[in-house]
């Protein structure tokens, strides 16, 4: 379900969800008040094409048009 610790883009080695983890999209939309994630990406966002925002479970919020260009580079900076 997550990738290597790694700094994908933050302050902090993180643990990033995979691509096709089940922690995507299904905490609900409200993310308990918390509009960031532990890399101080904006949460929620919309990452399953659903057009409605909810966040992932954890730390991390996948955020398909930031970390999919990381993957597609081979950036694990």
């Amino acid at each position: 379900m997550l990738l290597p610790l790694g700094n994908y883009g933050g302050a902090a080695p993180v643990m990033l969800p995979r691509i096709d983890s089940v922690l995507i999209d299904v905490a609900g939309t409200a993310c308990g008040g918390i509009t960031s994630d532990a890399r101080g990406h904006l949460r929620p966002v919309s990452s399953t094409g659903s057009g409605t925002a909810h966040c992932d479970v954890g730390a991390v919020e996948w955020n398909p048009a930031f970390d999919d260009y990381l993957f597609k580079h081979g950036l694990n900076y």
